[in-house]
């Protein structure tokens, strides 16, 4: 990489929120100046480089039959929508290729939307001429580190992948993280920053060792200035797409209700650490929807109180029947946690609401189906099938007024 003045945006909780930043002198490999969340970063810098929340990327190692890496990136988006509810136009697909020995790689996958959102966040500032992922960056002692960073958790897991989340989900998500990981590491690496609730949480036969960082923030910012880290900025040309005609404005909010009621989901059900990456999901779609459909709102504070607000101006002014037939789905799910939304779509304004829910088993979605029918709802289930281990149902949800 060239080495120039650099500036480093770490993104904060979502595109959005303030960044916080460090202004490097590559040449001497010193800080020039840093600021925190919120702070404003310095103008006239050439060169911007951008890392953002591994909230918003899912990192997973995955085995890849392929004779080389170009083969690899190619079957990538294919091979990581066959476990997602996303189809592969809407993903942005990476492998890490230091981490990466085939057949074993390390993939990162952003929403095409969200990533996206990133770039349109920071470009008053300057385009990003790469973006990275903050656990892809730091390489912990033994294997696997977390640390803090402003307001979230950063767990690196080297190519195990890793991920970044609020630290009152952190004890139950990394504990079962690390349960999953094979083999499981022997040591786990602990920044000062991390706090007790976290430490304590973490299974006992995994060794703690401190992990020696003067200032993540300042650490991040330099490997990234170094190269390291996969670059989701630099694979954004989608496959071509088949889309429908432009939809009105109330087609485009379709489903915000269920998205909303469906955001805290991935806390409460059993899976935790998939469910926290569908929270992701969701709230990034959720997000994306809302700003499409009012374009007006400057700045998202609390999604789901503004879109109930939203929708209660909708009903003073005649809301369409179908986007107030989601209000059961919405309330169902929010009764029966162990019930995941996985997708909400509808082809036309006459059509009716393509339901798709998940859950650990089809025990855990008959309750759900009969609170679905005590609210109202008018609606046809198909038949309960196993996915990847999760019992799913599809349903059409009829929008009638009730």
């Amino acid at each position: 990489m060239r080495r120039t003045p650099l500036l480093v945006l770490i993104g904060g909780a979502a595109p959005d929120a303030p960044p916080a930043w460090v202004h490097l002198d590559t040449d001497r490999d010193t800080v020039l100046a840093q600021g925190g969340f919120g702070m404003p970063p310095p103008a006239g810098v050439p060169a911007v480089l951008l890392i953002i929340p591994a909230s918003d990327v899912l990192m997973r190692a995955v085995t890849l039959e392929a004779s080389t890496l170009s083969q690899a990136r190619m079957a990538l988006p294919w091979v990581m929508a066959a476990g997602s509810a996303q189809p592969a136009e809407d993903q942005v697909c990476v492998l890490d290729g230091p981490r990466t020995r085939l057949p074993q790689a390390l993939a990162l996958v952003v929403h095409r939307d969200r990533l996206s959102a990133w770039q349109q966040a920071v470009t008053p500032i300057a385009p990003p001429g790469r973006i990275v992922v903050d656990a892809n960056l730091l390489d912990a002692p033994g294997g696997v580190g977390v640390l803090m960073l402003g307001e979230r958790v950063v767990v690196a897991g080297g190519g195990h992948g890793g991920f970044a989340i609020e630290p009152a989900l952190a004890p139950r998500v990394l504990a079962q993280w690390l349960d999953a990981l094979d083999p499981r590491p022997a040591t786990i690496a602990l920044h000062a920053s991390v706090p007790t609730q976290i430490v304590g949480s973490l299974p006992a036969a995994i060794q703690q060792i401190a992990w020696d960082l003067a200032d993540p923030m300042v650490e991040m910012a330099r490997r990234a200035a170094e190269g390291r880290g996969a670059d989701l900025g630099g694979n954004t040309d989608a496959p071509a797409r088949l889309r429908n005609a432009p939809r009105r404005r109330w087609g485009m909010v379709l489903g915000l209700a269920a998205l909303a009621g469906a955001l805290h989901l991935g806390t409460l059900a059993h899976e935790a650490w998939r469910d926290a990456q569908m929270a992701s999901a969701l709230r990034a779609e959720a997000e994306t929807r809302f700003r499409a459909a009012f374009p007006e709102v400057q700045r998202i504070v609390n999604l789901e109180a503004q879109v109930r607000g939203r929708l209660q101006q909708s009903r003073q002014g005649g809301l369409p029947a179908l986007l107030i037939a989601t209000e059961p789905l919405t309330a169902a799910l929010a009764a029966h946690p162990d019930a995941q939304l996985d997708r909400l779509t509808q082809a036309g304004p006459t059509a009716p609401i393509e339901v798709v829910v998940s859950a650990a088993s089809a025990g855990a979605l008959e309750p759900m189906l009969a609170d679905l029918r005590r609210r109202g709802a008018a609606f046809e289930p198909g038949d309960i099938r196993q996915e990847a281990g999760r019992a799913v149902l599809q349903l059409e949800l009829h929008a009638e007024a009730r």
